[in-house]
């Protein structure tokens, strides 16, 4: 007897498979885990207190690309912050996380948002990660993108803009 149970010919390997197919899909929600997009909860919990009013209603930053490191892997990131909850979402190479901010970590996040300005050097860079800002706000979204590549022309209406370093560092040690 293997794993599958014991070998009743194709058709009872086929259905053995099927069945732990279905398994899967069901654990998942009929969708694979890489294609899960991020779940909201649906309340802050009152003990966390409120997060300061926020120009935007969500951000999502995100890092491809760039130089590998040192195990030959190029950036793949994704966060995003929800202004109402107070809520931080990522998904990286190490997987995907999810927590509350407190006030002081949102109002760290504004800080760092409120240092971007749109401008383009006109590099042309080649080794660090795209570095993409959506910002959400009032049903409109606008898609920031990191200077370092503002050379290269745009197809998605992308805005070039200086200073999202410092929101990328932030989310990156608060998911740590």
């Amino acid at each position: 007897m293997d794993w599958l149970g014991p070998s009743r010919g194709c058709c009872a390997v086929i259905a053995r498979w099927v069945w732990l197919a279905c398994l899967v899909l069901a654990a998942c929600g009929g969708r694979s885990p890489e294609d899960q997009s991020f779940r909201e909860p649906e309340a802050r919990p009152a003990e966390l207190g409120t997060v300061p009013a926020a120009p935007f209603d969500r951000l999502i930053l995100r890092a491809v690309g760039g130089m590998p490191d040192a195990n030959g892997n190029h950036a793949d990131e994704e966060f995003v912050v929800d202004a109402a909850l107070g809520y931080m979402q990522w998904r990286d190479r190490g997987g995907r996380g999810h927590r509350f901010l407190t006030g002081e970590e949102f109002s760290a996040i504004l800080t760092a948002y409120s240092a971007i300005t749109v401008g383009a050097n006109r590099l042309c860079g080649v080794d660090a990660p795209l570095v993409t800002l959506e910002v959400q706000a009032q049903g409109r979204s606008i898609l920031y993108v990191d200077e370092f590549y503002s050379c290269r022309p745009r197809e998605d209406g992308g805005v070039y803009v200086f200073n999202m370093d410092g929101l990328y560092v932030l989310l990156l040690e608060l998911t740590s």
